[in-house]
């Protein structure tokens, strides 16, 4: 290959994403580059490397190109080198940080570098505003309060220039600062304007938005965290070099009362653990891990193989303890090199953090499922509600339920129908019953292909019911596999249908979620009952309900038959999903007629989530408030423990549109 070719690829490389593809491009490319003798090319890759490493997730490998390159610079100036050599200076940031993070690297190589920083940047005339930033970092690492503040107010009046950081990672520095020492009006205040203008940086504006996190939210505003949260982490998530700042997203979603969002964060970045871009961002993630595992109660996590050790479901408390260790092991090394303790103090709030205050909804699909008070909701203090008292009582999986009798000779086939209808029927018991039952009998066993495809996808059934859209996905195409190998085109095509819906929900979101539920859809007319037919068209009306598509939505269901196949549960849920496109379409009166026969078959079925949603939906549709307060006493008897809130929340605002604001409060105790 010609050096203009080698070129060729250099450029080519230039352009593509960070991460690990680009890397081992990178790296063949060096190999060739050293191969042909090409200094300029040779000095000019490495340059690249450095960047690539940087934001790839492999610090340790930029400080050889950098040195390299610096010792290249030195040894024979050449007229190449000075247009790169603003670049250089630039990179001398990127090693000031980094060398911070591996504690097998002595502080005062960190201190030396900052000191050639520091002659080079006054040998060139520039400005001295960065190496001031780098040294604060210095100081507030190793816990120097008066050094830290003594660096910030120097970098603080020290004029910018074109070596300065960017208008979003200055300020991004700054709030981190600020809310560390307990002035989070001022950092919220110090972003406001950096985030209305227009940041084009590769780490902007994700990385100021998750420093904001914590004074968003300890200054009372609990929907710019939110929100933060969302934009931020989306685009943090498939970054591997980002693994601290994900970690304090599982941080946030921990303090804000969302266990399982941080469990299923935890769950997905848990394998960069083995492959972490540096002792410190593991350090940080581990402890913020552990501590969103110690408030997950009885669960499981799902651990991928590694070098070692085999894929498998981890119990959470375990793995909060273990990675508790690695934290503390990792902060006990940085001390041990800085001489100081504040590693190991910083460490120890971040394993102590659980939620705390008010919690903030993420979503709708992300909920925290609260205690249930034992207090029976009242009008007045010690007094029944008279509409309470008139509501139905329906089967709602209140209170302590008889432990499930699953037969005996049931083979594994059978547990996994019985498993099957029960979901189907809301009947979660019966549900998870069946599922242990088969995993005690059979869960070692060989199988076959469409019976570990069936365990499959009702392993994803369970996941989806925890939140966990990620795990759900990964499971249900692996279903999906098997059931096409063992030539069960019915059953694929059903868990496919249901993977396009998980899709359409997840933060991965694409145009592959729709027509994986429209496929399913199509093949399910040609080759399935009338009951899969029916729900297959329905799972299209949800794909479509949750990319806001209300009229293509509604469509979509008018292809479904007005029995639903012969199936009453699936006519319910139908029906309540026909109201809720209706009242977003604002056709009101047929919107209150759907959710209204919703509520009418859930309570002959004895279907708490149903007759629930459909209660709550009544009421946002009625105008006699006297109504809304009626189908919210009954949603509130059927109400699963995790939905009690909103009915609670819609039944005070009914109760004040009505004109009884004492009862409204009281609805609340």
């Amino acid at each position: 290959m010609s050096d203009e070719d080698l070129w060729r690829v250099l450029r080519g490389i230039a352009d593509m994403p960070y991460g690990a593809g680009q890397i081992a491009a990178l790296e063949q490319l060096l190999r060739r580059v050293d191969a042909a003798d090409d200094r300029h090319l040779a000095f000019v890759t490495r340059m690249q490397a450095t960047t690539g490493y940087i934001y790839g997730g492999e610090p340790a490998k930029s400080f050889v190109t950098f040195s390299w390159c610096l010792s290249e610079f030195d040894r024979d100036p050449q007229p190449y080198h000075q247009r790169h050599l603003h670049q250089l200076l630039w990179h001398f940031k990127y090693m000031a940080s980094g060398l911070l993070k591996f504690p097998e690297v002595p502080l005062d190589r960190t201190y030396a570098v900052l000191d050639d920083m520091e002659r080079r940047y006054r040998a060139g005339g520039h400005s001295l505003q960065a190496v001031h930033k780098h040294r604060f970092r210095v100081a507030e690492h190793v816990g120097d309060v008066e050094a830290a503040a003594h660096w910030y107010r120097l970098w603080q009046t020290t004029p910018r220039d074109e070596l300065s950081d960017c208008a979003g990672c200055d300020p991004t520095s700054q709030v981190s600062y600020l809310a560390d020492t307990g002035r989070d009006a001022e950092a919220v205040a110090l972003a406001e304007p950096v985030l209305a203008g227009r940041l084009t940086c590769t780490e902007q504006p994700q990385a100021i938005l998750t420093a904001l996190l914590l004074p968003y939210l300890r200054t009372g505003r609990a929907e710019e965290a939110r929100d933060a949260h969302r934009e931020a982490y989306r685009r943090l998530r498939g970054n591997l070099a980002d693994l601290w700042d994900i970690a304090d997203h599982v941080e946030f979603c921990t303090l804000t009362g969302n266990e399982a969002r941080a469990v299923e964060l935890v769950e997905r970045h848990l394998d960069w653990l083995d492959r972490p871009p540096s002792p410190a961002a593991a350090m940080h993630f581990a402890a913020a891990a552990s501590a969103a595992l110690r408030q997950a109660g009885p669960s499981t996590v799902y651990r991928r193989a590694a070098e070692g050790r085999p894929a498998a479901e981890v119990s959470a408390a375990s793995l909060a303890d273990e990675l508790a260790e690695t934290a503390a092991g990792l902060a006990a090394r940085f001390d041990a090199r800085n001489g100081t303790s504040q590693q190991s103090e910083w460490i120890a709030r971040r394993l102590a953090v659980q939620a705390s205050g008010e919690h903030v909804p993420l979503s709708a699909s992300v909920r925290r499922r609260p205690a249930r008070p034992t207090r029976p909701v009242t009008d007045e203090p010690g007094t029944p509600a008279s509409s309470t008292e008139r509501a139905e009582r329906v089967r709602s999986g209140k209170g302590e339920r008889p432990a499930v009798a699953v037969p005996a000779d049931a083979g594994p086939d059978d547990l996994l129908d019985l498993a099957e209808q029960s979901w189907g029927r809301h009947d979660r018991a019966t549900f998870r019953a069946a599922l242990v039952a088969f995993d005690d009998r059979f869960g070692s066993a060989e199988l076959p292909a469409r019976t570990s495809a069936h365990r499959l996808a009702l392993r994803a059934s369970e996941r989806g019911d925890e939140d966990d859209i990620d795990g759900a996905i990964k499971l249900n195409r692996a279903a999906v596999e098997l059931y096409r190998e063992a030539g069960e085109e019915v059953a694929a095509q059903t868990v496919a249908g249901r993977l396009g819906v998980l899709l359409t929900r997840s933060d991965e979101e694409t145009e592959e979620g729709l027509l994986l539920a429209r496929e399913a859809a199509e093949v399910l007319d040609r080759l399935g009952d009338a009951g899969q037919r029916a729900a297959g068209h329905d799972r299209v009306a949800l794909a479509l309900l949750h990319r806001e598509r209300w009229a293509d939505a509604l469509a979509a269901l008018d292809r479904v038959p007005a029995d639903a196949g012969g199936d009453r549960h699936l006519a319910a849920r139908i029906a309540l999903h026909r109201g809720h496109l209706l009242e977003q379409l604002d056709r009101v009166d047929e919107a209150r007629a759907a959710v209204d026969e919703a509520r009418r078959i859930g309570r002959e079925l004895g279907v708490g989530e149903v007759v629930t949603g459909a209660g709550l939906a009544y009421a946002r549709l009625v105008d006699d408030p006297a109504d809304a307060v009626a189908a919210c006493d009954e949603a509130l008897e059927a109400a699963p423990a995790d939905a009690e809130l909103p009915v609670r929340v819609a039944r005070g605002r009914a109760l004040l549109a009505a004109g009884r604001a004492r009862a409204a409060v009281y609805g609340f105790v």
